[in-house]
């Protein structure tokens, strides 16, 4: 090629690359371009993913299947020249490829004779790497050729700069859009939650000693209205002080079974599978919860778009205690569109981390990647000292959710409003739909009125013992004994009609007990 047409075509190439739209444009046009001046066969770039240290080779449209290695352990073969080019951050040319140690130690043949690789430098980082392969050549790649080789890798820098900054205005606008959004949510929520919660507390109160099935329905459905709106609150970010502290008890393990059942039928039509080996026990840490709420959503969402392109189609939660820390790890296959996450809503992930005295990490592993989140467990002491608040009054920082069997209206009424005085939220039901219920909300404790002819509490404790961790019987009279035997398996009594220091040292107890089980 003659000089003067091989500037002219250097320099249309130089300019199409600064004006490509993205990563891949500018991968197509150094692979459909370059090759013709260098005397290259292929032409291929390397970006670095920072969040799984690896370097990965950028997809288009017909181009060879996507290669990645991670940066410390590069696996053999040319992907390895390419690692080393990325850590001397220099130009690494080969001109016998078959017998370069690092890239075949074994010498087999099928490899190109030469190649060469070019740093993407953006003053002393290395973003990726530029690679030319060359099965005609013997003796390498000469000087013009990496003359060529570093003016493109210069435009090409000068590119992803430009797109990195159009992504940055482009976040800033989505942010603005967002913020202008969550408020819109926020006085939408204002209005509709106090409705919802007026709507199920008449149904709660409502006097019938067995509701109408309907009722019962209405009552479920307004259950669930509360919850979906109570979450749109927090993702609104408009949880107040009062309702949720900076040092509240936030239970972990709680916020992750709630977030599985609410993406269970997203996952169902992705038909993603899920390796549930989330902790039963509960784990306290001193946080907010929507904070916690918001950087779980997202470490489940991008593992989900990376399950759902994979053939596994596999996600694996799990939690377990170490030491005075609670670990959550969320491991999902490696995929084009998993190791893409958005760096900004990960960043925002560790900064929530951060924020809670913990760490997050995206880590590579043989079957993937994951996502870990390390939390400090509330001290059992301190989180004593914030059941209550400071302001001296009976309001626990950390309300109870208990389950109300009770026959007789006025004993009900009493009850409800003795727990309504106190912070804790009581949802009366008929004995029958204690399973059901249990089953679709977590609670702390069951109150069962025992009466002459009513149905058999021992059989329901024995039915929802692994959802319900506390029964308090209600009976007509109080048995020192019977009391003692309730009390070796976890359970309480209280003579009718309640006193309320009898209930307060029975809620002690249970709020107790909910701070220390970790």
């Amino acid at each position: 090629m003659a000089n003067t047409s091989k500037l002219r075509a250097l320099s249309s190439l130089t300019e199409d690359v600064f004006a490509a739209p993205s990563t891949s444009a500018i991968a197509q046009l150094v692979a459909r371009d370059l090759p013709a001046l260098i005397g290259a066969e292929t032409v291929r770039l390397y970006l670095f993913n920072r969040s799984a240290k690896s370097l990965e080779s950028v997809t288009y449209p017909g181009c060879a299947e996507p290669v990645a290695a991670h940066v410390d352990r590069p696996p053999e073969g040319i992907i390895a020249a390419a690692v080393r080019c990325f850590r001397q951050g220099s130009v690494v040319n080969i001109p016998r490829l078959r017998r370069d140690p690092a890239v075949n130690p074994d010498g087999k043949k099928g490899l190109p004779n030469a190649a060469v690789f070019v740093p993407l430098l953006l003053g002393k980082e290395s973003l990726g790497v530029m690679e030319a392969l060359s099965a005609s050549r013997f003796g390498g790649f000469d000087n013009d050729d990496l003359a060529v080789l570093k003016t493109v890798s210069r435009e090409i820098v000068a590119a992803l700069e430009m797109q990195r900054h159009q992504a940055l205005r482009d976040q800033l606008l989505k942010t603005e859009k967002l913020a202008a959004n969550a408020q819109w949510l926020a006085n939408a929520t204002a209005e509709v939650r106090p409705r919802i919660e007026r709507i199920l507390n008449l149904l709660i109160e409502a006097p019938n000693q067995t509701p109408h099935p309907l009722l019962c329905e209405a009552r479920d459905e307004a259950l669930r209205a509360a919850e979906a709106v109570t979450r749109l609150a927090s993702f609104a970010g408009m949880e107040n002080q009062a309702a949720c502290p900076p040092d509240a008890n936030v239970d972990v393990n709680t916020l992750l079974a709630e977030l599985l059942h609410f993406r269970k039928a997203r996952w169902d039509a992705l038909e993603l599978r899920l390796q549930n080996r989330l902790s039963p026990e509960p784990a306290w840490v001193l946080g907010q919860r929507g904070q916690l709420e918001h950087a779980l959503v997202d470490m489940v969402i991008h593992a989900e778009r990376s399950a759902a392109a994979a053939p596994s189609k596999l996600l694996t939660l799990s939690s377990h205690r170490v030491g005075e820390r609670v670990a959550v790890r969320i491991s999902f296959p490696s995929t084009i569109a998993g190791t893409a996450a958005d760096d900004s809503s990960l960043k925002v992930c560790q900064q929530i981390a951060n924020r809670h005295g913990g760490e997050f990490e995206l880590r590579s592993h043989e079957d993937g990647l994951a996502f870990e989140l390390d939390l400090p467990l509330a001290k059992t002491a301190d989180t004593q000292q914030t059941l209550y608040s400071d302001s001296g009054d009976s309001t626990p920082s950390r309300p109870l959710t208990l389950l109300l069997v009770e026959s007789d209206s006025a004993a009900r009424q009493q009850l409800v409003g003795l727990l309504a005085q106190r912070g804790h939220r009581v949802i009366p039901v008929a004995e029958e739909e204690t399973p059901s219920l249990a089953q679709r909300m977590r609670f702390d404790g069951i109150l069962w009125s025992v009466r002459s002819g009513g149905p058999k509490w021992s059989e329901y404790q024995q039915l929802l013992r692994e959802r319900i961790p506390a029964f308090i019987l209600v009976s007509g009279g109080y048995d020192a004994a019977f009391a003692s035997s309730l009390a070796e398996g976890g359970g309480y009594l209280l003579a009718r009609p309640v006193k309320e220091e009898d209930l307060d040292r029975v809620l002690d107890a249970l709020l107790a007990k909910s701070a220390v089980r970790v």
